[in-house]
């Protein structure tokens, strides 16, 4: 490593953006991007990069901040703590030009900067088709971030990014902790149709009433309170692969992660994508951002449209007869286990799993939700 001029001014310049922005560089550090900028050779990557069980400053990657610029001149390791499952980790650049990883709940020392993040993940993940995860706790490759790669999202904790299409998506499925701040965690209560979100205040919610339903249209609102979207049917295909394909749990799983207590005819560790989701298919359906009009059995020979109320008060919804508009659901609930289940439908479960029948009104504790941001890219 070397300084293209004395780093003592950056790191001062730096303590001058914590009185500016204080609570954010105690948190994610992402505003500091309006005043630190990061040069890299491929602006696709992240400035960081797993190596073996650890992680390194890419070489080559410059650091440039009120105009003093500090240079990576060969990959550098950066000091961990002893890390714990499923948990969200900070890399801050500290006063002696080292890098550290800190937790978001940890204080940082005077002078540091936050840079970039990563997520442990509580299970390893498999790197081909066919290949399943296992209980070793991991680093997520896919889940580190850099000030100038990240999700677009106001946090970027508990997502990891779909290779290199532009999207990140939710590790965990939202459950009850990311009602207050939209971020998936491991060990989490699922929000489903039997447990839904608190309505959120952007849509008239006190901070404590909860839906009575989780439909298709107050888990879009769940989401988009924190700068998610649903995932489209097409991104959650490609950020499943390498999950145990046409295999279901065999029970519900309640909470997210790899839970040991409550599986059936297969383990979560089975469930785990390449890119790090974990359940994610096998395990709960879950709501995308894709609609379909679903044709039922016709119950009268005479052709037309009819307006269904079905939104809830909001307006209604005007469908040819017998037809329903619905959601393609993904993946697969646990009930599709390996060869048999309760419908009578075997082999069900997969990374192409697909369900078009779920109306947008439906409600279902066998359907729960991920949230899905575009990268944030600066050049």
């Amino acid at each position: 490593m070397r300084i293209r001029q004395a780093f003592h001014s950056f790191l001062a310049a730096i303590a001058f953006a914590f009185a500016i922005y204080p609570v954010y560089a105690q948190s994610s550090g992402v505003p500091l991007a309006q005043r630190l900028s990061i040069y890299k050779q491929d602006v696709r990557e992240p400035a960081f990069k797993k190596v073996g069980a650890g992680i390194s400053v890419r070489a080559g990657v410059e650091f440039d901040f009120a105009g003093q610029t500090l240079v990576i001149a060969a990959d550098t390791p950066i000091t961990l703590p002893t890390l714990t499952a499923g948990t969200d980790y900070r890399i801050a650049v500290k006063a002696d030009n080292s890098f550290q990883a800190y937790t978001y709940s940890d204080s940082l020392p005077d002078g540091a900067a936050v840079v970039g993040g990563f997520h442990y993940l509580p299970g390893g993940y498999p790197t081909s088709l066919g290949q399943a995860g296992d209980w070793t706790a991991t680093l997520l490759e896919w889940s580190i971030w850099d000030l100038n790669l990240r999700p677009s999202c106001a946090d970027p904790r508990g997502m990891t990014r779909i290779g290199h299409s532009g999207v990140w998506i939710d590790i965990y499925f939202q459950g009850n902790s990311s009602i207050a701040d939209g971020v998936s965690r491991n060990n989490d209560t699922i929000l489903t149709g039997g447990n839904p979100p608190v309505i959120p205040a952007d849509f008239g919610g006190n901070g404590t009433a909860r839906y009575t339903t989780m439909n298709w249209w107050e888990a879009n609102e769940h989401l988009r309170q924190w700068g998610k979207r649903m995932p489209t049917y097409a991104e959650m295909s490609v950020a499943a692969f390498g999950t145990n394909e046409k295999a279901g749990r065999g029970a519900h799983p309640v909470k997210t992660g790899l839970n040991t207590a409550n599986w059936g005819t297969s383990s979560d560790p089975n469930f785990t994508s390449k890119f790090g989701l974990i359940q994610a298919t096998g395990v709960l359906w879950i709501w995308t951002a894709d609609l379909s009009d679903w044709q039922g059995t016709p119950t009268t020979n005479t052709w037309g449209w009819q307006a269904y109320d079905v939104t809830g008060g909001r307006g209604k919804a005007i469908l040819q007869n017998d037809a329903d508009l619905t959601s393609l659901l993904f993946g697969a609930s646990w009930v599709y286990q390996i060869t048999t289940s309760p419908t009578g439908v075997a082999g069900v479960a997969g990374s192409r799993s697909v369900e078009t029948i779920e109306t947008l009104w439906d409600n279902s504790e066998n359907i729960a939700m991920r949230g899905a941001c575009n990268s944030y890219i600066r050049y």
